[in-house]
């Protein structure tokens, strides 16, 4: 495996900070072996030079890589055993992380009531210390929960309590991904004025703290808007925009989104050419990325293929 060899005199924190900013990076533009190689001798390092939090730090990255990749058991594995450090350690601040990386591993699992469980676990320890933005992150991931589990008015609420904590703290990335969960809700219950309401708010939201990845997630639910409005050549301008970001910015996962909703756009006009061109395009990435959806775009085309 590559990784960038820095031989200038960093002090050994910096040197950590590179490595995990840089698996940051690869894991978002879906180069996970990169990322995981980079965590793994920020750990290295950290363990030769005896930096416990250094060490702690890196742990608690590589579970999220790991959740990512979808490798939920050894995910799993890990972040009970940093658990088990943070408490011996004292490190109260990572036990917190930590419970809500275990919540999101069984969020990821579809054990959404075991996820919220540890996302409580993890809210108790935000407020113990004082934390809002770890309120914010636990209550935002409670309220998805409560939406897989269909319970709205739940999720409502727990949305409603990270607007107010992040408007508050001047958080306003918080701010914006409370408004585009708060949307998600009424677009799940039908409720498709207040779903676009709350999507154009995330998308100036977006707009106003520069934030692309952020705007390309949110225009994919405003297509899904769009599509249940039958506003399709809408749908078709958003799509479009949103690809041009995914390709510009190097994120599949918006790349993937964007060519399926072009593909039902297509399907409309009955130009089943365009629906194949897209279709190859989610398959193709979805193999690269690993995702399971892939089996699912497969059939699309091979029905699409024996139809056609």
């Amino acid at each position: 495996m590559n990784s960038i060899n820095i031989t200038y005199p960093f002090s050994h924190k910096t040197l950590h900070n590179i490595r995990t900013e840089l698996a940051y990076l690869y894991n978002i533009t879906g180069q996970w072996e990169k990322a995981i190689n980079e965590l793994i001798i920020a750990k290295e390092e950290a363990e030769q030079n005896h930096r416990i939090d250094d060490l702690l730090n890196a742990n608690n990255k590589l579970i999220w890589y790991k959740i990512s990749r979808g490798e939920l058991d050894s995910a799993l594995e890990l972040a009970k055993e940093i658990l088990e450090e943070a408490i011996t350690n004292n490190k109260i601040n990572l036990q917190g992380m930590i419970l809500l990386q275990i919540g999101s591993a069984y969020f990821s699992k579809s054990k959404y009531n075991k996820a919220i469980k540890h996302y409580k676990k993890a809210l108790n320890i935000a407020k113990q210390v004082h934390s809002s933005r770890g309120e914010q992150a636990c209550l935002g991931n409670m309220g998805v929960s409560y939406r897989h589990l269909g319970k709205f008015d739940k999720a409502l609420e727990c949305f409603q309590e990270v607007l107010k904590l992040a408007i508050e703290s001047e958080n306003l990335e918080s701010e914006g991904t409370a408004f585009i969960n708060i949307a998600e809700v009424y677009l799940e219950q039908d409720n498709l004025p207040l779903a676009l309401k709350y999507t154009r708010k995330s998308l100036t939201n977006a707009n106003k703290i520069g934030n692309i990845v952020k705007k390309g997630l949110r225009l994919n639910t405003l297509c899904n808007i769009y599509k249940k409005l039958e506003k399709f050549e809408s749908v078709k301008k958003c799509a479009e925009q949103t690809l041009e970001i995914a390709v510009k910015i190097g994120y599949p996962y918006i790349e993937i989104e964007s060519h399926y909703n072009l593909a039902d756009y297509y399907r409309l006009q009955n130009d089943n050419k365009k629906v194949r061109e897209h279709l190859e395009q989610c398959l193709f990435l979805a193999e690269k990325l690993n995702f399971p959806e892939k089996k699912d775009y497969k059939k699309e085309l091979d029905d699409l293929i024996k139809n056609d």
